[in-house]
């Protein structure tokens, strides 16, 4: 058990030292920007390397299962350090955690699937800056994109391993929480980004729209609904409290 956490701590305090190092180096107004964004791309690559080396999924594997824990932390931190020096690096950042989330969710852990979506949240910063390149919002886009994508892939990928059942509903809540991050990254997020790219036009209010609407009628407004229930059609045509087409919306009275 010593050992067990020995492990984790030590593979803690090395990605807490890259990401320090990324926004010390990356940050320092004196490194040109080139050296900069090169600094915050080798640290990242770095970290992706090592990532690797978690996901050889075998009992007498030489890492145990909380050091995968701590390195999708860690890859997390350096993912917000790199986009915050190198905006550019967002999509990879986006993919890297990704990859840090598979040996997590093969224990039945959903936190990756909740973590992925979030990418909303520094693409939606991205389309609120004024001076922002057109090529950054593009790949801000396809980051949104990405990281749906990854989210329902790594649910897919989501272990079975028997868990108390306060464990299994964390984990339900877990999902629900990711469904609506999912919803606002293409309702609010992904329409806002489209502006950016085609300002004054109605294409923006139209991907929204489309969205919303699709998302209602796959039923993300049932109760306990999943990035997979949601995309796979499972849900379509629900709604939480009824139990058809002709179902009151008020009880009659007996």
């Amino acid at each position: 058990m010593a050992a067990r956490n020995a492990a984790a701590w030590v593979w803690g305090a090395v990605g807490v030292t890259m990401i320090l190092a990324a926004l010390h180096l990356g940050l320092d107004p004196t490194t040109p920007p080139a050296t900069r964004s090169l600094t915050a791309g080798v640290l990242l690559v770095a970290a992706t390397v090592s990532t690797v080396a978690l996901l050889p999924n075998r009992e007498d594997g030489p890492w145990p299962q909380n050091v995968a824990g701590v390195n999708l932390g860690a890859m997390v931190g350096l993912g917000a350090a790199v986009f915050t020096v190198e905006p550019r690096l967002l999509l990879p950042a986006v993919l890297a955690v990704g990859l840090a989330g598979v040996p997590v969710v093969r224990v039945g852990q959903a936190a990756p699937v909740l973590i992925l979506p979030l990418a909303g949240l520094p693409a939606f910063a991205l389309a609120a800056r004024v001076q922002m390149s057109q090529d950054v919002v593009g790949l801000a886009l396809l980051t949104v994109v990405a990281a749906v994508g990854l989210s329902l892939l790594l649910e897919s990928r989501l272990g079975t391993a028997p868990v108390s059942e306060p464990a299994r509903q964390a984990r339900a809540d877990w999902l629900t929480a990711a469904v609506w991050l999912i919803g606002a990254d293409l309702v609010v997020v992904a329409p806002a980004l489209v502006a950016r790219l085609a300002p004054g036009g109605a294409v923006a209010p139209l991907v929204g729209g489309v969205c919303a609407l699709a998302l209602a009628g796959l039923g993300l407004f049932t109760g306990q609904c999943t990035p997979l229930a949601l995309v796979s059609g499972a849900r379509a045509g629900e709604l939480e409290g009824a139990t058809g087409p002709h179902t009151p919306r008020v009880p009659a009275p007996r």
